[in-house]
């Protein structure tokens, strides 16, 4: 059942005339989310949900970030997002951690753009995709975790996966730096405009992370004809592409128990087809 917003709407600094509810195709989504109409112009607005998922006790046990932490630090994650990102982000304009009466909120700008449906997506989608995310890898640093202050090391992370994954080789778990990333990135995250990559309207899971790591996860919701169009002009852009064979079996395992996409068999997930070396 979603949340009825009614209450909230006198508490925000927007005079709100109608509001439509943007329903997720998630089960398991953290956030109610609403499209505010006003005198202003259209704002989203995002009310928390408590409830726990697997994929935010992973970001917790991983990254030592909890959503609620997030809307903490709205001003700077959102700040943050709108550095490395060549795209545009949604511009925070309220937050509140929450209180008795009230649930955690985020009240942002509404992109305009349409929904990307995950098939077909085009070619020039694609290739806007690999451009933006060359861009973002040379935000590269040599340190990790949460976007606002990623401060812990490499042998962090190693000592980090070795306590999640104990059998996993951490030896192997090397990296020349750390990107930001969106952890649960798919194309349902993106805007588009005629035919053009035009938004990226859900940041809340943005970390410091191997690339190799977001390499990992781009072989699940990316097609292989996608991932030959995306590592074509990503190369062609500059981007750089790490070695995978060594760390891939381990981060897949680390990504099933997420359930990044849902939950799914564990044989079919780790046995999934590759794509890169």
């Amino acid at each position: 059942m979603l949340f009825d917003p009614r209450g909230l709407l006198s508490r925000l600094p927007v005079q709100v005339t109608d509001y439509q509810a943007v329903v997720s195709p998630f089960d398991d989504a953290t956030h109610c989310v609403y499209r505010l109409n006003t005198a202003q112009g259209a704002f989203a607005l995002k009310v928390l949900r408590e409830k726990q998922t697997p994929f935010w006790r992973g970001m917790d046990a991983l990254f030592d970030v909890k959503l609620a932490q997030q809307v903490t630090r709205s001003i700077e994650h959102y700040a943050c997002a709108a550095d490395v990102f060549s795209l545009p982000v949604p511009t925070l304009i309220d937050y509140s951690q929450g209180c008795a009466d009230s649930p955690a909120y985020l009240l942002t700008t509404w992109l305009a753009g349409e929904p990307i449906d995950s098939l077909p997506v085009s070619v020039q989608l694609i290739e806007d995709m690999a451009y933006a995310d060359a861009q973002r890898h040379q935000k590269k640093q040599m340190t990790w975790g949460c976007a606002v202050a990623p401060s812990y090391s490499m042998k962090d992370w190693q000592a980090r996966i070795a306590s999640i994954l104990p059998n996993a080789t951490s030896s192997a778990l090397n990296s020349d730096g750390f990107v930001p990333m969106i952890m649960d990135m798919r194309w349902d995250q993106c805007l588009q405009q005629q035919g053009r990559l035009s938004a990226l309207v859900d940041i809340d899971a943005l970390v410091y992370a191997p690339k190799a790591l977001e390499l990992v996860l781009m072989e699940y919701w990316l097609t292989p004809i996608q991932l030959g169009i995306w590592r074509q002009a990503y190369l062609a852009c500059g981007g750089e592409l790490p070695k995978l064979r060594d760390v891939r079996m381990t981060y897949r395992q680390l990504l099933w128990q997420w359930q990044i996409l849902g939950p799914s068999c564990q044989d079919e997930w780790m046995q999934w087809p590759t794509f890169f070396d």
